[in-house]
């Protein structure tokens, strides 16, 4: 990751990911049997091999600075794919959005998670992310997280990305239209 290559490369992909329909083929999915397993958990498409990628450029590297756009990529990959990815590729977007989080969370701070009056104008109560419904009533909200400003930063970013992963991945074993936007609103 030497002069910032890493980072460039992972915008480059997120570009990919959201202006172009290059990983469209590997995001569509037939489910073949009722009864057996998915397609999606067995074959590796670029995608996953993408996702994996930017998964072990944030935890090798360990830089802060790369973590916001590997959160960015990698939720607007899950998203995109439904949750169909190989299970491989689950297991490393699992371990990389609790590695980004716990690595936040291990620097004790003022901010978010440990102080969420940044809100408390809008709502009686502390307005958390993590409990809104929805990201289209925040300024550049949209089902992206990306360009969406977090307080707490690639920490809360990832950890409002884990909750968005556990509700997919929840709403394709519950057998709902993957394609339903109600299955999730952060």
């Amino acid at each position: 990751s030497q002069g910032g290559s890493a980072l460039m490369a992972v915008e480059g992909l997120t570009s990919l990911l959201n202006e172009t329909n290059f990983f469209l083929p590997d995001a569509t999915y037939e489910v073949t049997s009722m009864n057996g397993p998915d397609e999606s958990s067995f074959r590796l498409t670029l995608l996953d091999l993408s996702i994996q990628v930017v998964c072990d450029v944030a935890t090798s590297s360990a830089r802060e600075t790369y973590f916001r756009s590997c959160v960015d990529f990698v939720s607007d990959a899950v998203r995109l794919a439904g949750g169909r990815l190989n299970d491989r590729t689950l297991g490393f977007v699992l371990r990389f959005y609790l590695f980004v989080f716990y690595f936040g969370a291990s620097v004790p701070s003022s901010g978010w998670p440990f102080e969420k009056s940044w809100n408390e104008d809008e709502s009686p109560v502390f307005d958390d992310y993590l409990l809104s419904k929805s990201l289209e009533k925040y300024p550049g909200g949209n089902l992206s997280l990306n360009g969406v400003y977090f307080p707490g930063g690639a920490p809360q970013a990832a950890a409002i990305a884990l909750k968005e992963f556990v509700s997919i991945l929840l709403t394709r074993v519950g057998g709902e239209n993957p394609d339903s936007t109600s299955h999730f609103h952060v």
